[in-house]
Formats: C-alpha cells, structure tokens, sequence
C-alpha cells in the first residue's frame, strides 16, 4: 500500500480526500487543527494528527508522527489553507503574516521536512 499525507483534513476538499484515498486502499495520515471529524470516520487505514501549521514546533511534532508511522511517503497533499474573511479596508499587518504563516510558511516547511522521506516517484501537491 502507498502512504499518503493530506492537510487540511477535517472538511471540504482534504475531508473527501481522506475518504478516497482511503477507499483505493492508501495509508492516509490526516493532518489538521480539528481531527476529530475524521476519527469519528474510524477508518483503518487512517490516522490523524492534530496541526498547527502557523506553528513551527507542531509542524516538528507532525514530521516526528510521520516519520515515525511512514517509512516512505508517496504523495503529500497540502490542502490546508486559512482566509481572513474581511473588508480588505479592514485588515492588518497581523492579518496578512497570519495567513502566510500557514498558507505559504507552515506548508513550505512541512513539505521541506517530508523531503527525505518522500518516495523519489512521490509527489507534492499544492
């Protein structure tokens, strides 16, 4: 079986994903601040982990978890994503470093540390 790793796990596009890759017979692991939607999944083939990927030390604690359930991975998914829904007149210096510190930082250095164990045929998806 392949190993895959999916953020953004709990809803929308990364949620069905777990579901689909899990029904074609991958190892997912499911990265998200909430997993508690997937675990009531109680799929098999699925664990979850939860991630802050604004935060460099559970971005470390994730690639420790993966590491250590994966000897490889084949395909890492980056669907994780945050959106400050405001007037643009509104928002911030803070509210703009917020949503690169996920969207941009926490997925480059995730994908970065995942380097070594992704599957030289593997793939990234952004």
């Amino acid at each position: 079986m392949k190993n895959v790793v999916i953020t953004g796990s709990s809803r929308g596009i990364g949620f069905e994903l777990v579901n689909l890759f899990s029904q074609n017979n991958y190892n997912v692991i499911a990265l998200s601040r909430n997993v508690s939607s997937i675990t009531k999944l109680n799929l098999n083939n699925v664990s979850t982990f939860s991630t802050d990927l604004s935060d460099a030390d559970s971005i470390n604690n994730a690639v420790e978890f993966i590491k250590n359930n994966f000897s490889t991975v084949d395909v890492l998914i980056n669907n994780a994503g945050k959106l400050e829904n405001i007037p643009f007149s509104q928002s911030t210096f803070e509210t703009f470093e917020s949503v690169y510190k996920v969207n941009v930082f926490g997925l480059a250095e995730l994908t970065r540390q995942l380097l070594p164990v992704i599957n030289a045929r593997g793939h990234v998806v952004n």
